[in-house]
């Protein structure tokens, strides 16, 4: 671990960009690699919260879901080769790229998913 001041912390994130205003960041999670960081964060404008990515330098956050995919993020967690994240989002499971890209659905219906997990072998 380095010293505090080059930490990544909540304080970092909200204030690597100027324009990183809205409610305070939430689940925050790392990479399997922990190089990068996922989080959930709703800016100004935004009806709910969705995926941002910071690398570990705390360099500006990126949002990760194309601003047309507005709808709120309720639950994100990596896959096990941290290429992907998979979130739950319209009650329903997606999963997209971590280097972006379009989301995939994973299911076809609607419907209750708690406690988001992904399985060891993705």
């Amino acid at each position: 671990c380095g010293s505090s001041s080059r930490a990544l912390a909540t304080e970092r994130i909200t204030t690597a960009a100027a324009s990183l205003t809205g409610v305070a960041p939430a689940a925050p999670l790392w990479s399997p690699t922990s190089q990068t960081l996922a989080f959930l964060w709703s800016g100004g404008g935004q009806a709910g919260r969705t995926i941002w990515l910071i690398d570990r330098a705390g360099t500006t956050p990126r949002r990760l879901l194309a601003p047309a995919n507005d709808a709120p993020v309720s639950a994100v967690r990596w896959t096990p080769d941290g290429a992907a994240l998979v979130f739950v989002q319209r009650s329903q499971l997606w999963r997209v790229p971590a280097t972006g890209g379009d989301a995939t659905p994973l299911t076809t219906t609607a419907g209750e998913i708690s406690e988001l997990e992904v399985s060891p072998d993705g």
